[in-house]
């Protein structure tokens, strides 16, 4: 449509300065010339132009939306702390999470599509639990609703009987997540892992070779120049689709965070690097609830339990 919009406003410039020369055609040619080489140099620019706007319109909406989830989240926040300022709370090895009657919907204008409904779930720290189902069943959603991303309609998610809402910043930086939709800063390999700042030389050296080691990333940094000191470039287009998951779940590993949710991360591993992989964290599960979210029966098969989503509950 740009394209055709850009011809179609030339074509009528052009006829429009014809019709006033038509006395004298001879001058308006090399005029006409000119701005048909202008307008032609002209069109790559306006296309990505238009394309940029048409993309800040599309997520326009979805921006507006964060903003009134986190202006919404500071007021509950508020309002729990004032009425209990609580903040803070220890959990672990021998923690339960407890799903209670949670009803969730995601609403969409006039209509409401229901995920989930009466769902009730005890998840155990030091396992790992599989989490299967089809495509827009909610996969993501349960993963977002654990960590307190999302909150439910009606029920509540408790651990040790106590209510996250009442120290949920806690809880959510005690979470990792990894996504698909990761992201790879302009940094070095370590950096990406550490999220250090270059100036601060200092950084946890055993918790990040095991990062790495968990990650299987260390045979991959064999293949650079610089190893762990390579520049990512243009957020990863200098490393494959596996060398940078590898790079994500090695930052997840080394935040060394209580719950660990994975979403597809074998995804772009090989089947001896998902193997190491599942093995590694099975290693390290023993203070953690890990809930890896997959398509693959050979992944949810080494998981310590399968849940699965069905008609707006999840079943082990």
């Amino acid at each position: 449509m740009p394209k055709i919009g850009i011809e179609l406003v030339c074509i009528i410039i052009f006829l429009f300065f014809i019709f006033l020369n038509s006395e004298n055609p001879q001058t308006i040619i090399p005029f006409l010339g000119l701005l048909t080489f202008i307008a032609y140099r002209s069109q790559p620019l306006l296309a990505s132009l238009t394309s940029l706007a048409a993309a800040l319109q599309v997520h326009y909406f979805q921006i507006n939306e964060g903003i009134k989830i986190i202006e919404t989240t500071k007021i509950e926040e508020k309002k729990i702390k004032e009425k209990l300022n609580e903040s803070t709370i220890n959990f672990g090895k021998n923690s339960l999470v407890e799903i209670k009657n949670i009803n969730f919907s995601y609403d969409d204008g006039d209509k409401s599509k229901k995920i989930f409904s009466e769902l009730n779930l005890k998840l155990k720290f030091g396992k790992i639990y599989g989490l299967s189902g089809k495509n827009g069943t909610g996969k993501s959603t349960f993963a977002d609703l654990l960590i307190g991303l999302l909150q439910p309609q009606e029920g509540s998610l408790q651990i040790d009987g106590k209510d996250i809402k009442l120290f949920r910043n806690n809880w959510i930086n005690s979470a990792s997540y990894l996504s698909q939709n990761y992201f790879l800063f302009n940094d070095t390999i370590k950096n990406n892992i550490t999220l250090e700042q270059k100036q601060r030389k200092s950084f946890e050296k055993d918790k990040y070779e095991k990062a790495i080691l968990i990650s299987n990333l260390i045979d991959e940094l064999a293949k650079f120049k610089g190893r762990d000191e390579l520049e990512i470039k243009n957020s990863g287009r200098n490393l494959s689709g596996g060398q940078k998951q590898r790079i994500a779940i090695a930052r997840l590993i080394y935040k060394d965070s209580k719950i660990v949710i994975l979403d597809e991360p074998t995804s772009s591993l090989d089947q001896i690097s998902s193997e190491l992989m599942m093995k590694m964290l099975n290693e390290i599960k023993k203070d953690k609830l890990i809930l890896i979210i997959s398509h693959s029966q050979e992944i949810l098969n080494k998981c310590d339990e399968i849940l699965t989503i069905e008609n707006y509950k999840i079943e082990s």
